[in-house]
């Protein structure tokens, strides 16, 4: 027992997270959960993962060259950057980050997806401030072949506020890019 409030916070989130783990199963019949196996799943975090048109998974992650834990700190120059992973007949390969037209130096990239035909790529560039997110805007990419256009800024939508995670979809017959 303690009497830190954010640790009894903290506790109780794990205790409900306990409770609808148990749930969950009963809801989702016929959902696999699949490891891609090491080329993907590295000791450090990969997240944010989008199927591409074109074939590929698209991920956010730190250098993946980098075996260890990796501290996110401007001094050092570790960034997250967006990956793009092939798969073949053996599996998926190993991720290759984007070039600079996406993921600029200097900025956490993350989150991508994509537009239904698969030629409009969404994206967030971030940074941090200590371990706080103190800039994060959406950006737009269009498919060039095999390769991605300059990243653009999504104008309409980036404020004074922090965009995420941004998801396009269609809603009453327009297409609408909602900011999660």
């Amino acid at each position: 027992e303690t009497a830190d409030e954010t640790l009894k916070e903290l506790a109780q989130n794990e205790i409900q997270g306990a409770e609808m783990a148990k749930i969950l199963p009963e809801n989702n019949k016929g959902v696999s959960v699949v490891n891609l196996g090491r080329n993907i799943n590295i000791p450090l975090s990969e997240y944010a993962p989008a199927l591409g048109s074109d074939g590929k998974l698209y991920f956010a992650g730190l250098d993946r060259d980098k075996k260890n834990v990796v501290e996110i700190d401007e001094s050092n120059g570790h960034y997250s950057k967006i990956f793009t992973a092939t798969k073949s007949d053996k599996g998926w390969g190993k991720g290759d980050a984007l070039d600079e037209k996406i993921n600029r130096p200097g900025y956490h990239t993350n989150n991508p997806s994509f537009s239904e035909d698969g030629n409009t790529m969404y994206f967030t560039r971030g940074l941090l401030e200590g371990n706080n997110l103190s800039e994060s805007k959406i950006y737009i990419s269009q498919r060039d072949g095999a390769s991605w256009l300059g990243a653009k800024e999504v104008t309409g939508i980036n404020g004074d506020h922090i965009s995420t995670h941004p998801s396009p979809g269609e809603l009453f017959g327009k297409e609408v890019l909602l900011n999660l």
